[in-house]
């Protein structure tokens, strides 16, 4: 591998060349027409020299430094200090004449970058899970309020328990969630293994999924071939159901809901498909991200069904992709190790 030498070596290596060699020349020749020899030489005259030629190496090497090296650092240093105050959109220029500095200044960029998406995460992860209590919460006092007027009808009164014991499967299945994904994170082996039916386990989660499916009146194209797989059954059951569930929520009616399960040579690869309104390139970089959910207005859920798919598979040495266009509906590939 050749080593190159960057364009600031170069000119610090010119300048030192030029300050050891014509400094002093330049030097003896002001001293020999500025000296009596009249009366002898001047017994200072090799200090003088060395001074003077120290005096302008020095500020020659200064300001070179300076140019070079110094300016950039007291840049960088600018920007570090803003970045420590919490102010993740400064960026340094990159177009150093050191391609040492321009790939520092690249990197550090780069690293404010995603320092500032993680602390954009961490304050949505903050005000979503604030969100998601307070509203059921302000719910279930509002109307537990409203039940306390006597003068109510029986189907006022009947609408307002409906919606308080809905706000309460809501707290329960967000507390539930959030527990679930705690343990997920902590966890790192799989416990309690047995060899089971993918293919049934897969036709079982379809089936608890009925009554949405079928209200909406969707037709299910459901292509599974025999497989057996070695995992956790009470975990991999959460996967089916939350991409499923997912399908069903974000198609419209009378859409299609289509599930495969192909047989690789050291794989299994389940498909889960829809004609539904698809995800943009922005949403597809976050469908992951705990809590995040593009239009909460169309979503019943919290936002964690898809991060705990992504952990589960993780667990179990497996991947999940997705391909979606908007309108064109979404497509989520499931990849499972063969494990005997």
């Amino acid at each position: 591998m050749k080593h190159r030498i960057s364009p600031i070596k170069l000119y610090i290596i010119l300048i030192i060349l030029v300050c050891t060699t014509i400094t002093p020349t330049l030097a003896g020749w002001l001293l020999f027409h500025f000296t009596d020899w009249k009366h002898g030489p001047n017994p200072y005259f090799p200090l003088m020299n060395t001074l003077i030629e120290s005096l302008l190496a020095g500020i020659f090497l200064t300001l070179v430094i300076n140019h070079f090296l110094l300016s950039p650092i007291m840049s960088f240093i600018d920007a570090i200090n803003q970045v420590s105050k919490g102010d993740f959109s400064v960026r340094v220029k990159t177009d150093y004449s050191s391609p040492e500095l321009d790939e520092l200044a690249g990197h550090f960029n780069k690293m404010v970058q995603e320092l500032g998406s993680i602390e954009a995460l961490r304050n949505d992860f903050a005000a979503n899970i604030s969100h998601e209590f307070r509203t059921p919460l302000a719910a279930i006092e509002g109307y537990t309020t409203l039940l306390q007027d006597h003068n109510l009808s029986e189907q006022e009164r009947d609408e307002y328990i409906h919606i308080i014991i809905d706000s309460v499967h809501q707290l329960s299945s967000l507390s539930g969630n959030i527990l679930s994904m705690s343990r997920l994170e902590k966890q790192e082996i799989v416990t309690n293994k047995t060899n089971y039916s993918l293919d049934e386990q897969i036709r079982q989660a379809v089936l608890l999924l009925e009554p949405l499916w079928s209200e909406k009146k969707m037709e299910l194209d459901i292509d599974l071939e025999p497989a057996v797989y070695y995992g956790n059954c009470d975990m991999m059951m959460q996967v089916w159901l939350n991409l499923l569930q997912n399908a069903i929520q974000y198609t419209p009616a009378e859409g299609t809901v289509s599930v495969f399960l192909r047989k690789q040579k050291r794989s299994l690869l389940i498909t889960v498909a829809d004609t539904g309104i698809g995800m943009d390139e922005a949403t597809l970089t976050h469908i992951f991200d705990k809590f995040f959910r593009k239009d909460k207005s169309f979503s019943s859920g919290n936002g964690l069904g898809l991060p705990m798919v992504k952990r589960i598979l993780e667990l179990n040495q497996g991947s999940v992709t997705v391909e979606s266009t908007p309108g064109n509906g979404s497509s989520f590939a499931v990849s499972l190790p063969i494990e005997k």
